[in-house]
C-alpha cells in the first residue's frame, strides 16, 4: 500500500507531539537500585546552533487556471457548432454560429431602409430648394407691388394738390371750371389706381405667407427625412451587431470542457453554449487557516505534490491569498499557480501543499524526544559534571524530529537524550 508524503509527515508530527506530552517509555539502561537511587547511565548530545524550518502542509485540489462559460448573445437556431468536448481551441477561434441566415436578411433589410431614407432626404432637399425659390419670388412680387403702391400714392397726392390749386384759381377767376372738373376726374382716377395697387400689395403679402409656410413645411420635411436616416443607420448598426454576435468565438486558449447544446437546437440569448478551460498552466486550490496568513505573500515559492501524477513535488508560486474567509470553514482561499506544459495535471486531482512558513538560522535545537511535557511546563535535563539538571524550556518551531528551544538552554549545553524519563533534578548520571 502506497503512503503519501503528507500522511508520513502527519505521522511524524504525531510522534513529536507524543514526545512532548511525555508519552515515551522509560530509558533502556538504568543503574542498579540498592535501597536509594543510584547513578543512571545516560546519553547526551551537545547543543549547537543550526537552521530550523517551519513548514505548512495542506491538502487541496487542482483547478483550471481559467474557466469561461461561453453564452449565446443572440437567440435563434444553432446552425453550426464546430467543436466537441475535449477539443483544443485558441483565442478567437470560431466555435458556433447562431441564426446567421436570418440575421443576414435583417442586415439587408436595414441597408434597404437606409437607402430609402437617404432618397427621401434628397427629395426633401429638392422640395426645400423649390419652396425657397418660391418664397424668394414672392418677396420680389411683394416688393414690386409695394413700389407700384408708392407710385400710385405719389400720383394721387400730386393730383390732390393740383385740384386744390385749380379750385383756388377758379375762385379767383383765373381758370375755367372745366379745368377744375378735369383735375377732379384725374384725382378720382389716381385714387382708383392707388386702391388697386393696395389690393396688389395685399395679394402679394398673402402669396408671401403661403410660400413662407411652404418653405417651413419643406424644412420640417427635410428634418424628418434626416431623422429617418439616423434611425435607419442605427437599425443597420444594430442588425450588424447582432450578425457579428451570431458567430461565437473562444475568449481564451484552452480545451472545450463541456457543450450544452447540439447543432439544430434553438437557443435563447444568455443560454450557456460551451465551457472552455485553460489547463496550461493550472492552479492548485487550498484553504488557508487564519493563523498562517501572516507567513505568506503573493509570489512566494510553494511545492505542490500531486501523487496521481508523480511523488515528486512541483514548484509553483502563490498567486492569490483571499481577502475574506469562507464562512463555512473560516479559512482563506489560497491559490498556487503550477506549470503544466505536458498537460498531465487535470482539474479535480488531489494536491498536497508544502510551504515554508519561516526559517531560522542559528537556532538552538534538540531532539523532540529529549523534551518532557509536565503539568505546567516543558523541561529537559542537562548533563553537568555527572549530575542531571532539570531545565524548564520554551519550545518554538517543530522541524521533523527536532524542536527549537527559545529559552532555557545555551549553546554548548549537553542535553540528556537517553535515560531522561525517570530522572530527578540533581540525580547522578554516568556516560558510556
Amino acid at each position: 500500500m502506497k503512503i503519501s508524503g503528507f500522511a508520513v509527515r502527519t505521522a511524524v508530527a504525531a510522534l513529536v507531539v507524543a514526545a512532548l506530552l511525555g508519552a515515551c517509555g522509560k530509558g533502556d539502561e538504568k543503574g542498579e537500585e540498592t535501597g536509594q537511587r543510584t547513578a543512571v547511565a545516560v546519553a547526551v548530545e551537545e547543543i549547537r546552533p543550526g537552521r530550523v524550518e517551519d513548514w505548512l502542509e495542506l491538502p487541496g485540489k487542482i483547478e483550471p487556471f481559467r474557466q469561461v462559460t461561453v453564452s449565446a448573445e443572440v437567440g435563434g437556431l444553432l446552425e453550426w457548432q464546430g467543436v466537441e468536448e475535449g477539443d483544443a481551441v485558441v483565442k478567437g477561434e470560431k466555435l458556433a454560429v447562431i441564426d446567421r441566415e436570418n440575421l443576414e436578411l435583417q442586415v439587408r433589410q436595414a441597408e434597404l431602409a437606409l437607402d430609402q431614407a437617404r432618397l427621401a432626404v434628397e427629395g426633401a432637399e429638392v422640395g426645400l430648394e423649390s419652396a425657397a425659390a418660391g418664397a424668394k419670388q414672392a418677396d420680389a412680387v411683394l416688393a414690386q407691388a409695394a413700389a407700384m403702391e408708392r407710385k400710385a400714392q405719389a400720383v394721387r397726392d400730386e393730383n390732390e394738390r393740383d385740384l386744390e390749386r385749380g379750385r383756388v384759381l377758379y375762385e379767383e377767376r383765373l381758370t375755367p371750371k372745366s379745368r377744375v372738373e378735369e383735375l377732379e376726374m384725374a384725382l378720382e382716377a389716381s385714387s382708383a389706381d392707388l386702391a388697386s395697387a393696395g389690393e396688389g400689395v395685399k395679394a402679394a403679402g398673402a402669396g408671401k405667407e403661403v410660400t413662407a409656410a411652404g418653405e417651413r413645411s419643406a424644412e420640417a420635411a427635410l428634418r424628418a427625412a434626416r431623422s429617418m436616416v439616423k434611425t435607419a443607420e442605427a437599425n443597420l448598426e444594430q442588425a450588424g451587431l447582432f450578425l457579428r454576435r451570431s458567430t461565437i468565438a473562444s475568449p481564451i486558449d484552452g480545451i472545450v470542457d463541456h457543450t450544452f447544446f447540439e447543432a439544430g437546437e434553438l437557443v435563447k440569448a444568455q443560454d450557456p453554449l460551451l465551457r472552455v478551460v485553460q489547463v496550461r498552466p493550472v492552479k492548485a486550490l487550498f484553504h488557508l487557516p487564519e493563523k498562517d496568513v501572516p507567513f505568506l505573500r503573493i509570489g512566494a515559492e510553494a511545492a505542490v505534490t500531486v501523487t496521481a501524477v508523480s511523488p515528486e513535488p512541483i514548484e509553483g508560486a502563490v498567486s492569490l491569498i483571499g481577502v475574506t474567509t469562507d464562512p463555512s470553514t473560516s479559512t482563506y482561499r489560497l491559490e498556487v499557480d503550477l506549470p503544466n506544459g505536458e498537460g498531465v495535471l487535470r482539474p479535480g486531482m488531489l494536491a498536497e501543499l508544502r510551504l515554508l512558513r519561516q526559517g531560522l538560522d542559528d537556532a538552538l535545537k534538540v531532539p523532540a524526544f529529549a523534551v518532557i511535557s509536565g503539568a505546567t511546563e516543558s523541561f529537559l535535563f542537562v548533563y553537568e559534571d555527572g549530575t542531571a539538571r532539570r531545565r524548564p524550556v520554551r519550545v518554538g518551531i517543530i522541524d521533523g524530529d527536532l524542536v527549537q528551544i527559545t529559552a532555557g538552554v545555551d549553546p554548548g549545553d549537553r542535553v540528556i537524550v537517553k535515560g531522561q524519563r525517570d530522572l530527578e533534578d540533581g540525580q547522578s548520571v554516568t556516560l558510556p
